[in-house]
């Protein structure tokens, strides 16, 4: 597929799970729908994909940002697939309040909770041959995880719910282990996803040079 149509297709479908989850989901009070780590996930992958495409307009000025945010939106899309799709054939109402009515259409649940996963992933196995692992990407990762923590305490504080019911199962401390637990998964999968992209492009060169 040509780079710039893939790009344009991913960045639609991820703007597409944004604009229609603001405008129709359930009113969250406080930190609104970015309680959710799913929106910022896809927050993330959506600023991902829009530098992608501005490098094309300056490419000085955009790939870093494009390469750093992607590194790390990838393994943080791949989590969040991972998390929601396992709790959702275990049991939905660990993630959904029973009190709301708001159901997910399955065009959305999927622009939510699986294309921006496989949007990243293709883009960094096709259209990324440059990419390296860094020490830089797994301290961003784990911080994000911690950072979180604190996010979702702080919308607790305002609002007295979290975002997800199974975070009020959990004590302070084991919501954090819980958060440093996902942070060390994702940061496993960023390492899977290298050592992977590596494989594949050293394969790639050798098959060239035959």
């Amino acid at each position: 597929m040509n780079e710039l149509v893939f790009n344009v297709a991913a960045l639609a479908a991820n703007l597409y799970g944004l604009i229609v989850i603001q405008k129709e989901g359930p009113d969250m009070g406080f930190g609104g729908q970015f309680q959710f780590l799913t929106i910022l996930g896809l927050t993330a992958s959506t600023l991902a994909m829009t530098f992608k495409l501005a490098r094309y307009i300056s490419p000085s000025l955009f790939h870093g940002p494009y390469m750093r945010l992607s590194n790390i939106a990838t393994p943080i899309e791949g989590l969040i697939s991972l998390l929601y799709w396992t709790i959702v054939l275990y049991d939905k109402d660990l993630l959904v309040p029973k009190d709301i009515e708001f159901q997910l259409p399955i065009s959305l649940d999927l622009a939510l909770h699986l294309w921006p996963t496989l949007f990243l992933y293709i883009d960094m196995f096709m259209y990324k041959p440059g990419f390296k692992r860094s020490r830089a990407d797994v301290i961003c990762l784990l911080s994000f995880a911690v950072g979180y923590f604190f996010w979702t305490r702080l919308c607790f504080q305002k609002n007295n719910f979290y975002p997800y019911p199974f975070l009020s199962f959990f004590t302070d401390i084991q919501r954090l282990i819980f958060f440093i637990v996902c942070g060390a998964v994702g940061s496993l999968m960023y390492l899977a996803g290298a050592f992977a992209h590596s494989q594949i492009y050293q394969f790639s060169n050798k098959s060239k040079t035959l």
